[in-house]
């Protein structure tokens, strides 16, 4: 963190502080509750839950309401607030003004409960289902307590229900950036105890962690373990900002508790006893950084170097908010389940305890546990580099003043609000409008909130996409959206582009072959510059590894959020006349073009490199693509058009970054266009080239310069050509949805060709409509996505995307450029 960023902390801070979020209200059933009252809103309020909720949990509250209301009268010095909290999670469904804001709510707390208990998931790590719903939420009249659960087993025991209820301040609503500490509650303890196993085992190991003269700080976090491992499974869902957001919570309350607030940001650096001597039961304020930091270290799917700039960070925010520290002070019983008790009273040296909290949370987020049947808590969910990627696009997004609906999951939307945040903490209150839109969204598409309607009534896994209009696929959207780039744009840092993604040199064969940028100065809304060759890809992946390779400096597709130079062009030219066959969900209508294109020479031949902004699968049913196709034909007057890059491929001998390049293309929709007279036919190219120079061009030191990026393999990833390619058809295979070839052949793709994708057969049929006075085209696909088990599903293949797309595409363009040499 750079002192830019410690200022933003600060001010997003002060920020926070502006508000007060520690603001009494009343009760709707007032001070003095009476059961009368209290029952008529829960039974208006029950007629309001969908039938679910109504079953395991308003039903059995109106049946025991007047035994509840009794006992917590009785015995409950605080009986007020918890009566709210369990009956306020039914009565405050009754619309009013709260309403949008329990949705959100509502929608955040579903999210990140089936983040870990997703029956899809279970299935495929062979898990027990655990059939169970996600809490209800109350926002409390009283907000000094903050955020906190009733898990399911306190409500079994008190009404008899299987649903836990979530409780936020009122003050909260309306702020979802205070949303992230539900990754604590809801990820955490309402998940936690919805698996009655896990939690001892967890507590059992860290015990080994300890042993000797430590032995005490086995009891300590065992003493804690409840609230630990909720902070694991929260950073596991939102991801390493978790702890910024988490930090920012505590400082507020403690700024707010105070009689004179601080005016920098403070964490506790002791923990003190209730009136009965209990020591509090979270760990101290400043451990909760370090154990942060030790399930960030412990993230297997994200890039060391993004996890160490995070613990790094958390350094610096422990640094910031605890600036004398050196030790932790402990005072107070601790009792444990096993009835062993330790009465602190003592100080600790603060490294001392911060290595023991990394040390808890490292174990917490990788051991592998019985009640996971062998597997960690990371094999059900974890935060990965296209989490990272997500959140740092939805912060780009929310920087620029974009809406962020359907951009991620609630959690990435929370992540990426943090980030955002900590560059803008002035900017607050216009990112709490276009989050809480996006929120507004999610409760809409929510598997138990939503009205029914269809596939709603489908469970799907929190990281997916929810499912988007007019048939059009949510992950044809995900991946051509996917921008590599977007993990090296680090926000937070605003250190601009780095280096992960960059290539290494390929080693042309001499210079005459060697790309070389043609001196160009492009006109704003003109048509495209004269060319012999014209290279169409698709996706923002593909795309940027075209640039590393053949436009060394230039960008294709910057990170969200870039502002500088050295980027390709925008082509608008007759932009408006496409815009009615667009949707809401055309690239083309976000980026208000028709394409992004860079001029390079190549032996002698001018080479248009093109980035489409149209799609088969997110556009108009009118396929503007193929229009777009038809103009790129006629203004460049090109002699070969080739459409490349990523595919998922066909049968089980590919590896992945194997490419085809293919003079057969056919049309196997499934989707919106399968009805269309074009579905399931096939068209032939009569470009003609030698079969042996490619070959020879190509595979070998050209590939190999970056096969290292792609997982070891029993062979280097080769280019094909020719009627059969590894005893498949040398057909690429257009299809309208994101398709993939598994073991059961579940799309039934095995047999029609060698590589599957979304629009190359476009460009066949533009040109048999074009007749004669069509170019040359050709197919060059590579294998992003090999043949998968049965057990996988579209998230999954997505993620391999995302982590080798770009990587992979390298091959498809080296096969490109290859072509372009044997044009006559």
């Amino acid at each position: 963190m750079t002192n830019s960023s410690d200022h933003s902390f600060n001010d997003l801070y002060n920020t926070l502080m502006e508000y007060n979020f520690l603001k009494p209200a009343v009760p709707a059933f007032g001070k003095e509750p009476a059961l009368d009252k209290v029952r008529s809103l829960v039974n208006a309020g029950g007629l309001q839950l969908p039938a679910q909720f109504r079953t395991a949990y308003s039903d059995p509250l109106e049946h025991r309401l007047t035994g509840l209301f009794e006992r917590l009268k009785a015995g409950d010095s605080d009986w007020v607030n918890t009566l709210e909290s369990l009956t306020g999670s039914v009565y405050q469904q009754m619309p009013g003004k709260m309403t949008a804001d329990l949705h959100r709510f509502l929608a955040v707390i579903s999210n990140f409960y089936r983040s870990f208990l997703d029956s899809s998931k279970r299935v495929r790590l062979n898990l027990p289902l655990l059939e169970v719903l996600p809490p209800l939420a109350v926002f409390q009249s009283d907000p000094q307590n903050g955020p906190f659960t009733i898990t399911v087993e306190q409500v079994k025991s008190m009404i008899g229900g299987c649903v836990g209820v979530v409780s936020l301040p009122a003050t909260f609503a309306g702020h979802p950036f205070l949303y992230g500490s539900l990754a604590h509650e809801t990820g955490g303890h309402d998940v936690l105890h919805a698996n009655p196993k896990l939690l001892p085992e967890i507590r059992k190991g860290v015990y080994s962690l300890f042993t000797g003269n430590s032995d005490w700080q086995g009891v300590l976090w065992d003493y804690w373990m409840d609230e630990v491992a909720s902070d694991v499974y929260g950073l596991l869902n939102i991801g390493p900002s978790f702890g910024v957001n988490l930090a920012a919570l505590l400082a507020v309350f403690i700024g707010q508790f105070a009689k004179q607030p601080p005016k920098s940001p403070l964490l506790r650096t002791y923990s003190g006893s209730d009136g009965q001597g209990y020591m509090d039961d979270h760990p101290t304020d400043i451990l909760r950084l370090a154990l942060a930091q030790g399930v960030i270290g412990a993230l297997k799917g994200l890039t060391p170097a993004i996890a160490n700039r995070y613990i790094a960070q958390l350094d610096e925010l422990a640094t910031i908010c605890a600036p004398a520290a050196s030790t932790v002070e402990l005072e107070g019983f601790a009792r444990v389940k096993s009835g062993k008790t330790v009465n602190f009273n003592n100080s600790v040296p603060l490294d001392q305890m911060q290595l023991a909290a990394r040390k808890v949370g490292n174990y917490i987020a990788t051991a592998a546990f019985d009640a996971l049947a062998g597997h960690s808590i990371q094999d059900i969910e974890t935060w990965d580099d296209a989490d990272e990627s997500a959140a740092s696009h939805i912060a780009s997004s929310l920087l620029a003043g974009n809406p962020v609906n359907g951009a991620g999951d609630d959690a990435q939307i929370i992540a990426g609000m943090t980030l955002a945040l900590l560059q803008q903490p002035g900017n607050y209150q216009k990112f709490n409008e276009l989050v809480n839109a996006a929120l507004d969204d999610s409760f809409n598409h929510d598997p138990y909130w939503a009205l029914p309607s269809g596939k709603n009534f489908i469970l799907r896994s929190t990281r997916k996409l929810p499912a988007a209009a007019s048939g059009i696929d949510p992950y044809a959207e995900r991946i051509i959206d996917y921008n590599p780039l977007d993990a090296d744009f680090n926000l937070m840092f605003n250190l601009g582009i780095v280096t992960s993604h960059a290539i290494k040199p390929i080693p042309w064969p001499n210079k005459s072959n060697t790309p070389q940028i043609v001196n160009f100065t492009p006109v704003q809304g003109a048509p495209l510059p004269k060319c012999d060759c014209v290279l169409i890809t698709w996706t923002a992946a593909e795309a940027n590894a075209m640039a590393a390779a053949l436009t060394p400096g230039y960008v294709a597709m910057p990170p969200t959020g870039h502002t500088g130079n050295h980027v390709w062009y925008k082509y608008t030219h007759k932009f408006s006349e496409y815009v009615p066959g667009l949707t809401g969900h055309s690239p083309s209508m976000q980026s208000q073009d028709l394409g992004k294109y860079f001029l390079i020479s190549l032996n002698g031949k001018k080479v248009l490199c093109f980035k489409s902004s149209l799609h088969l699968a997110r556009d108009g049913q009118s396929m503007p693509v193929k229009d777009l196709f038809k103009q790129i034909a006629k203004e460049t007057g090109a002699s070969l058009i080739i459409t490349t890059g990523t595919a998922c491929a066909i049968g089980s001998k590919f590896i992945l970054g194997d490419a085809v390049i293919a003079t057969t293309v056919r049309f196997d929709c499934m989707g919106r266009f399968k009805n269309e007279s074009f579905n399931g036919k096939t068209f032939n190219s009569n470009f003609k080239f030698n079969n042996g120079s490619i070959m020879a061009r190509t595979n070998g030191k050209l590939i190999g310069a970056n096969a290292s990026q792609l997982p070891a393999s029993n062979r280097a990833p080769k280019i094909f050509y020719g009627d059969t390619v590894l005893g498949e058809p040398n057909v690429v295979v257009t299809t309208d949805i994101f398709a993939y070839d598994d073991a059961t052949n579940h799309y039934g793709l095995q047999g029609l060709g060698s590589m599957v994708e979304m629009d190359d057969a476009v460009l066949a049929l533009a040109c048999e409509e074009l007749g004669s006075k069509a170019p040359h085209w050709l197919s060059i696909r590579n294998a992003s996505d090999p043949q998968v088990s049965a057990t996988f599903d579209k998230d999954q293949a997505a993620k391999i995307y995302e982590k080798y797309g770009y990587w992979t595409s390298l091959t498809s363009v080296i096969a490109s450029w290859a072509c372009v040499l044997e044009m006559q």
